[in-house]
């Protein structure tokens, strides 16, 4: 009995030591945010802004038929379909430049009515057009070539590389937020830190062209004008200063 005591006894100092020597995780550590019990501080935000000419009009182009059968709404459509894209490329629009977005059919029968099913069928392509030069072109050949069958659901300005634009705007979001900090320390007679936080927020939003209006000023026969305008890219940063008593 006693060797059994023993026995366990050493048993129980052997696991008490393995666990002893077992490495301790050390918890790791992450800098917090400024708040208002870690030091003084000053919180403030700037805003700034680049104007981009744009270089790429992206549009929705599309097909839309109606046919007694399924087999011929989309047969219709697909050729119709493919006179578009062959139209695209054949005017220097490169392979990666267009995609198609969207395929639907449908039946359409009136309610209430027993005669014969009407079937419609769509497709839509995207296409990133950088001629802008022939813009306006290339979408009067599109009306010739696919007739009626022809939709355009959207027009868009943008500019293809905004990362000069963003810089620009950047650069002057903070030179704002300097400027009111500066401004700020001054009136209430601190002495200004270095930045401890800094967060950014940027905007570049495509400007959408209505077709509408497009086609209206356009007269029969002539190219369809586009107007390219230009493109405001924003930025908008909030920066926390650390601040000490002058």
């Amino acid at each position: 009995m006693r060797a059994f005591f023993s026995l366990l006894a050493l048993s129980l100092l052997m696991a008490c030591s393995g666990a002893a020597a077992l490495p301790a995780s050390s918890p790791e550590r992450v800098n917090p945010a400024p708040t208002e019990g870690s030091g003084s501080w000053i919180a403030v935000s700037g805003q700034g802004e680049a104007i981009a000419v744009p270089d790429v009009l992206q549009v929705q182009l599309g097909v839309s038929v109606a046919a007694a059968s399924v087999a011929q709404a989309m047969g219709e459509a697909s050729r119709a379909a493919s006179t578009l894209v062959g139209l695209l490329r054949g005017n220097g629009v490169a392979q990666e430049d267009v995609q198609t977005t969207s395929l639907s059919l449908w039946p359409e029968r009136r309610y209430g009515e027993t005669g014969p099913v009407t079937y419609h069928a769509s497709l839509t392509v995207a296409a990133k057009l950088r001629d802008l030069a022939r813009a306006g072109q290339l979408l009067d050949q599109a009306v010739a070539q696919t007739g009626d069958a022809l939709t355009i659901s959207g027009l868009y300005w943008t500019v293809d590389d905004l990362t000069p634009y963003e810089r620009r705007a950047r650069e002057a979001a903070m030179a704002d937020a300097q400027r009111r900090v500066q401004q700020l320390a001054a009136a209430a007679g601190v002495r200004l830190g270095p930045p401890l936080n800094v967060r950014e927020s940027v905007g570049h939003p495509p400007v959408p062209y209505p077709l509408e209006r497009a086609l209206a000023a356009a007269p029969e026969a002539q190219t369809v004008p586009l107007e390219q305008g230009s493109l405001r890219v924003t930025v908008g940063v909030e920066v926390v200063y650390s601040i000490s008593p002058s």
